[in-house]
């Protein structure tokens, strides 16, 4: 398609959204509202790329799996690209620059003898491009420094600007034994500002700039752009901790040393662990403008949170329950669950008291103080649990289907799970508020549905996964047919559309929320394949008109067929 037909197109589209629009306004709107827009007519070129372009979205969707149609794809490098990273005031190149592969979370680039870098060829809005000293960036889809990576794929060098980071304040911090010597392994620390109010610096750290002064927008975007990426720019970057918005953030220093720049000066504490050693240690500081250090963090023999976590009803211990320091406590060893036997352990830590959150699928909430180092016995209130009745039957025949899986969930998580016996019963209990009913079994399709309130009994009428179930079945017809040109030779790639006199509605359930698989999945608009052949798949019998699709074809113009729910028609032959 050529660009004018494309832009064409696109103004079509444009205009046919905007009378769409105009006319949902105009239904419940004033008298007096404007006009619609001018339609435009689309030529014989137009009509035929549109015809193509949703023939092959419907391609691509029966295609596609069900968990790949959910997914959002990652992308994949598809070569590399060569680019210089430069600094945005010389426009010297910066030695040691990297770029990061966001969504691996490690670095995607060889650096060259010449001071640039072979960076993988992913799509914008996944490599980040960092440097010490400089805020990193994120080339995001549309702005220049997508387009220039873009243009380096076929030539030349891509040039990305880092802005040198003269705003946030680097501090030593160095983690030693109860020796007093520096500590060898792994140290995880948290920091958390103790001024009131603390500072916040989403928008940009203005600790450097004179009273009065205004930030300029290009630096304000190089602050944010910074911000978003740097929690995963990965081994070689300084941590930086953003005030408020970095309280409960784990951050790792090893071989006892670390730099850590900080947003504004003011005091800061410091708590650390070092797990491998068993040691933790806290240390108040102040963390002034002038980047004094190093601070030091003693860490001692940790202390451990641990104790039981039982049912209010019965006293049983409860399995699976999740723990979690609270408070705007750092917690890199403050997150556990609960054994087979009600047990937990957090540690080691490096305070006495702490505010713990209990969570439980079968139990209320739990927020509550305790002692660490004594034994702690923590009792959760039991939900209201309700029971979800019903039957997995077969369609159309409703007959009972042995051996689903049928579960209650909240998001990915599962809350219960059943297997329906010889007459496709199922009861469950769940303390969900809406819980999401789902069923599986070999060769239907999924039923989901949302319980939003208890009905007697929920009948889940599964659908058969495939054409040919459905056919055989009695509840489809299926039509089978090439496409030839004038020459009687076949065509490959022509869009072929089933037109019927009635397009049924497909109806709910009065009272049920039923998200997937209460609906036929139908057929009405393929692609011919090399051969020029082509299937359809209907729903109602009677008469219907096919129409191989050419961009000035009409309904009027197509084959009349006769559908029998059950059948199979083969031997259609249509021209473009």
């Amino acid at each position: 398609m050529t660009g004018r037909a494309a832009l064409r197109l696109a103004v079509a589209a444009a205009a046919i959204a905007a009378a769409l629009a105009w006319w949902w306004l105009r239904a419940d709107g004033p008298e007096d509202m404007p006009a619609p827009p001018p339609t435009v007519e689309l030529g014989d070129e137009e009509r035929r790329a549109l015809a193509h372009h949703m023939a092959e979205r419907v391609r691509e969707r029966e295609q596609a799996s069900p968990v790949a149609r959910s997914a959002v794809p990652a992308g994949k490098a598809t070569g590399t690209v060569i680019v210089r990273v430069v600094d945005a005031a010389t426009r010297a190149t910066i030695e040691g620059a990297r770029a990061i592969d966001l969504h691996e979370g490690e670095p995607c680039s060889t650096p060259g003898a010449d001071g640039t870098l072979s960076v993988a060829d992913l799509p914008p809005g996944r490599v980040a491009f960092a440097a010490d000293g400089y805020l990193a960036k994120l080339p995001r889809p549309g702005d220049a420094d997508a387009e220039a990576l873009v243009a380096a794929r076929r030539q030349g060098v891509a040039e990305i600007a880092l802005q040198r980071d003269d705003f946030t304040l680097p501090c030593t911090l160095r983690f030693v034994g109860p020796d007093g010597e520096p500590l060898s392994g792994l140290v995880c620390y948290g920091v958390q500002c103790l001024d009131q109010p603390p500072p916040d610096a989403l928008s940009f750290p203005t600790v450097r700039l004179a009273p009065g002064a205004r930030v300029d927008r290009s630096l304000a975007e190089a602050w944010q752009r910074h911000v978003a990426v740097q929690p995963v720019l990965g081994e070689g970057a300084a941590p930086l901790h953003l005030g408020v918005h970095s309280h409960g953030r784990t951050f790792e220093a090893t071989d006892g040393e670390t730099t850590l720049r900080i947003v504004a000066a003011g005091r800061y504490r410091i708590d650390a662990v070092a797990s491998e050693a068993g040691l933790a240690g806290s240390q108040d500081a102040y963390l002034a403008s002038d980047a004094r250090g190093p601070i030091v963090v003693r860490l001692q023999a940790g202390r451990f949170l641990h104790g039981i976590v039982v049912d209010a009803g019965d006293g049983q211990p409860v399995a699976g329950a999740r723990l979690r320091l609270l408070g705007g406590a750092w917690t890199p060893h403050g997150e556990g669950e609960t054994g087979t036997d009600g047990g937990f352990r957090l540690g080691p830590l490096p305070m006495s008291r702490v505010t713990v959150g209990v969570q439980s699928r079968r139990h209320l909430d739990l927020s509550t103080t305790a002692v660490v180092g004594e034994p702690q016995r923590l009792v959760l209130t039991p939900r209201p649990v309700r029971v979800v009745r019903g039957f997995v039957r077969r369609r159309p025949v409703l007959q009972p289907v042995e051996g689903a899986e049928v579960i209650l969930r909240s998001g990915q998580e599962t809350d219960a799970r059943a297997v329906t016996g010889a007459d496709g019963a199922f009861v469950l209990e769940t303390a969900l508020e809406v819980p999401e009913l789902v069923v599986r079994a070999a060769g239907f399709l999924p039923w989901i549905e949302r319980v939003d309130e208890a009905v007697e009994g929920y009948s889940c009428d599964l659908l058969p996964a495939d054409a040919a179930g459905r056919l055989a079945a009695g509840l489809t017809a299926i039509v089978e047919g090439k496409v030839v040109d004038a020459r009687g030779e076949p065509v490959a790639g022509i869009p072929v559309q089933l037109f019927a006199d009635e397009v049924a509605i497909p109806e709910g359930i009065p009272g049920r929320a039923i998200l997937e698989g209460h609906v036929l999945p139908l057929r009405p608009l393929a692609v011919t394949a090399a051969d020029g052949t082509f299937e359809l798949e209907w729903h109602r019998a009677g008469s219907v008109r096919l129409v191989a699709v050419d961009g000035t074809a009409q309904a009027e113009d197509g084959v009349p067929v006769t559908l029998v729910l059950g059948q199979r028609t083969r031997g259609i032959v249509l021209r473009p």
